[in-house]
C-alpha cells in the first residue's frame, strides 16, 4: 500500500511438477499482482522450455535474467530501472547453472549460462553508474549470496531465493543487506530503506510478514483456487474419487465453530490424532498432495472445504463435521437435529486396507470417544429417572376419555421394565451387528461393550461361544 514500494521475486513461481494445469492457475495469480521485477529460477524450466516460453510470451510481468544465455525467452530483461520518489533502483539477477546437472536432458542440454560471479560483478558495476541503489535477485542459495556481498561491495541488497532460508531480518556482509523469506508463501519479507537528501542510505528495517488466514482473501483469486479444484477433481482417479467426502446436505465447519457450543468435546478432540492430521503431512512434506489432503483435512473436495492451508485453516484437520455429519437444521434447532456418531462405513473412507492396514472400528473409535462429562452437586438439581416424583393424577371428568388414556399411557410408557438377557456369540457376529439386532441401531454397540467391557479386551474381536449381557427397555426389542 506504500506509494514508494517496490515489489520483487527471486524466483521459482512454478512448481518442480509436471502439473500444467496448477502451474498455469498460479502464474496467473502472479500476472494479477504489480509485480516491478520477477527472476527466473530453476523451477520455471522444469516443465520444458516450450511451456515456460508459452507463458512468458503473452504475459506483461517484468522478467529479468542477466546470466541466461540460451534459450532466448521472450519479454526477458537483463536489467530494469525503477524510480521511486527520486531513488533510482537498479536491479538485476543471477541464477546458478549448476542446478541444472539434475534436470532432465531435455532442459539440461538446451541451458546456457554465463558465470553468476562474472555477470554479478559487472553488472552491479555498470548500475551503480546509473542507479542509486544496486539491487539483486538472487537464485544462488544462502551461502553464495553471502559470498557475493563480500566481494562485490556495488551490491547494496541482495533478495535471496533457492534455498528457502527463513531470515527473520537482514543479515548485513559488508555494505550489503541480504533478505529471504522462506518458501511456499508463507511469508512476504519487507525491507524499509531510508535515504537522506544525498540519496545516501541513513537506515534499514527488515521482517517477514506471516500469510495467515487474518489476512483478507481477493475474491477473484479464491474463485481461481475453486475453479482448480474443480477441474482437478475431473481428472482424479477413481481411487481418490472414492473419499469424496461430506455430502452436500450436510455442513463443513471448523472445529472451533463447533466448540462454541461444545467446549469440553473440542477441548478432547485437540488431544486426538485427527487434531494434529495436516501436522503429519507437514512433518512427512506432503501438505499439497492431493491424495494425502483428501484424509487428512475436512471437507476436501468441495467448493466451501478445504482450499489450502492460508485461506481455509480452520479446516487443516480432520474435525467434528468430517466424522459426525451435521446437517443445517442442527444449528436452528440443536436439540431436535443432534449429529449421529461416526459409523464405519464414514470412517472406512480413509481407513482402508492400503492407508490403515491396523485399522479396527470399534478400537479405534473408543481411542477418540469423547469422555461423559459428570456434574456432581451437593444439592442435586437433576434426579434419577426411578426417583422421580410420581404426578398428581388428577380425576377427569367423564366427558373427557381421550386426555386419561394418554396419561395413562405416558404413565406405562415410564415404568416399562429393562430387560437383560445372555446371548452366545456364533461365528461371523460382532458388537455392531448386536446392537443392530438387539437395540435397532449399530451404532449403539457402544453400550454392549461398556457393559461387557471387563470381558472384551477388543471390541472388535469377540470369540466365539462368549457370553454377553445385553440390556434393552422391553419395548425396544
Amino acid at each position: 500500500d506504500h506509494p514508494n514500494s517496490i515489489l520483487v521475486d527471486a524466483g521459482d513461481f512454478l512448481s518442480s511438477t509436471r502439473r500444467a494445469l496448477k502451474d498455469s492457475i498460479a502464474f496467473r495469480g502472479y500476472e494479477m499482482m504489480p509485480y516491478d521485477a520477477v527472476a527466473l529460477g530453476d523451477q520455471e524450466f522444469f516443465r520444458g522450455i516450450p511451456f515456460l516460453s508459452g507463458l512468458m510470451e503473452d504475459s506483461d510481468l517484468p522478467f529479468v535474467a542477466s546470466n541466461l544465455q540460451q534459450p532466448q525467452l521472450p519479454n526477458l530483461q537483463s536489467e530494469i530501472l525503477i524510480e521511486r520518489n527520486g531513488i533510482t533502483f537498479g536491479i538485476f539477477s543471477v541464477l546458478d547453472p549448476s542446478i541444472f546437472r539434475f534436470y532432465p536432458k531435455s532442459v539440461s542440454e538446451v541451458v546456457d549460462f554465463l558465470s553468476y560471479e562474472e555477470v554479478a560483478t559487472r553488472q552491479a558495476a555498470a548500475l551503480s553508474e546509473k542507479a542509486d541503489v544496486v539491487v539483486m535477485l538472487s537464485h544462488l542459495g544462502i551461502e553464495k549470496d553471502r559470498e557475493l556481498a563480500a566481494s562485490v561491495e556495488e551490491i547494496d541488497v541482495i533478495v535471496g531465493g533457492h534455498t528457502q532460508t527463513i531470515l527473520q531480518e537482514p543479515e548485513k556482509i559488508g555494505n550489503t543487506l541480504i533478505v529471504q523469506a522462506g518458501k511456499d508463501g508463507y511469508y512476504v519479507g519487507e525491507l524499509k530503506l531510508t535515504f537522506d537528501e544525498e540519496k545516501e542510505l541513513q537506515s534499514y528495517s527488515g521482517k517477514l510478514i506471516p500469510m495467515d488466514i487474518s489476512m483478507p482473501n481477493d475474491p477473484v483469486m479464491v474463485n481461481m483456487i475453486i475453479e482448480y479444484n474443480r477441474l482437478k477433481r475431473q481428472r482424479l482417479t477413481r481411487r481418490i474419487e472414492r473419499i469424496m467426502p461430506i455430502p452436500a446436505e450436510y455442513l463443513v465447519a471448523p472445529a472451533a465453530k463447533c466448540g462454541t457450543c461444545h467446549p469440553d468435546k473440542l477441548e478432547h478432540w485437540l488431544t486426538t490424532a485427527h487434531a494434529a492430521s495436516f501436522t503429519t503431512l507437514e512433518n512427512e512434506h506432503k501438505h499439497k498432495s492431493p491424495d494425502c489432503l483428501s484424509c487428512h483435512t475436512s471437507g476436501f473436495g468441495r467448493d466451501d472445504g478445504y482450499l489450502n492451508y492460508n485461506i481455509t485453516a480452520g479446516l487443516k484437520t480432520v474435525n467434528c463435521t468430517e466424522c459426525h455429519y451435521v446437517s443445517v437444521e442442527h444449528l436452528k434447532k440443536p436439540f431436535l437435529s443432534k449429529p449421529g456418531p461416526p459409523t464405519e462405513a464414514a470412517c472406512l473412507r480413509c481407513h482402508d486396507q492400503k492407508n490403515s492396514p491396523s485399522y479396527e472400528f470399534a478400537a479405534f473409535t473408543e481411542r477418540i470417544l469423547h469422555p461423559m462429562i459428570e456434574v456432581i452437586d451437593a444439592e442435586p438439581s437433576i434426579i434419577v429417572s426411578s426417583e422421580l416424583p410420581k404426578p398428581e393424577v388428577t380425576a377427569e371428568p367423564e366427558d373427557e376419555p381421550v386426555a386419561e388414556e394418554v396419561v395413562e399411557k405416558e404413565k406405562v410408557a415410564e415404568e416399562l421394565p429393562v430387560l437383560q438377557l445372555k446371548h452366545v456369540v456364533v461365528e461371523g457376529e460382532s458388537l455392531w451387528k448386536l446392537a443392530e439386532q438387539y437395540l435397532n441401531d449399530g451404532t449403539r454397540w457402544q453400550e454392549i461393550y461398556m457393559l461387557n467391557r471387563e470381558n472384551i479386551s477388543n471390541p472388535d474381536l469377540i470369540r466365539e461361544g462368549q457370553e454377553l449381557n445385553i440390556q434393552f427397555p422391553q419395548g425396544e426389542e
